[in-house]
């Protein structure tokens, strides 16, 4: 059995031109908690990517994120 996705957790920079669609869920039972964050001076590091291993975690499972940085 599935299991049912009950929340997303949404974490960017929230730049115009990486949504195309509304933020809201067609589903009112799925809350969606947008985290904007702010990007920092650094002289040259940035992370290109970041990605979890499993993207439908159950609450008490481990679940390893990735994150390439570019050192420029």
């Amino acid at each position: 059995k599935r299991a049912r996705v009950t929340s997303i957790i949404l974490i960017s920079d929230f730049q115009e031109s990486l949504f195309v669609k509304s933020l809201m869920a067609n589903d009112s039972s799925v809350s969606v908690f947008p985290i904007a964050i702010r990007p920092t001076t650094a002289a040259n590091i940035s992370i290109d990517t970041c990605w979890l291993d499993n993207p439908m975690t159950l609450a008490g499972q481990n679940n390893q994120l990735t994150v390439r940085i570019n050192n420029r």
